[in-house]
């Protein structure tokens, strides 16, 4: 894996300690200093299933001074002027941006998705409460016991209080 990181951005530092804690390996990859190629940047946008305008830091000064709030965003052409921009500014980016070796792509601002990254690097499934095969890691539990292994009576007879006696106990020892 490889987190596209700046050490200045306590949501990357949250990850790289969440990755860590999970004993996930990773590659951090200091994207202000080694920005991303436009080609890496289409690549990766493919991979998270985006638009570059939707992995954009609006709120930045650059992205008020360039205009980008306003930018066009209806052709294959406004696509590619916004990776130009983001490869010239590369804090401009969304962060951390997490590329798994498989090829599938996170921006993983907050714990739900740190959670499936997670789940990715090991090889399981996202839990879903939904989904019960995602809830066990041996696949789904029997509601009940096999008629065989449930027992005919059990050696404590309930004495007509709440539960065994010291009768019972004594019968037992």
């Amino acid at each position: 894996m490889e987190v596209w990181f700046d050490p200045a951005c306590s949501t990357c530092r949250t990850a790289r300690d969440e990755l860590d804690r999970a004993g996930v390996g990773y590659t951090l990859r200091r994207y202000l200093d080694d920005p991303p190629t436009e080609d890496e940047l289409r690549a990766v946008l493919a991979a998270l299933g985006l638009q570059p305008w939707d992995v954009t830091r609006l709120s930045e000064p650059p992205a008020r001074e360039l205009g980008l709030r306003e930018a066009a965003r209806d052709t294959p052409a406004d696509a590619d002027a916004w990776i130009r921009v983001l490869a010239g500014h590369p804090r401009l980016l969304q962060r951390p941006i997490v590329l798994a070796d498989d090829g599938r792509a996170w921006v993983a601002r907050d714990g739900d998705t740190l959670s499936e990254v997670v789940a990715a690097a090991r090889g399981t499934r996202e839990m879903d409460p939904r989904d019960p095969d995602t809830l066990y890691a041996e696949g789904p539990v029997a509601a009940e016991p096999p008629a065989d292994d449930r027992p005919e009576s059990s050696p404590l007879r309930d004495s007509g209080g709440t539960g065994p006696g010291p009768d019972d106990l004594d019968r037992l020892l």
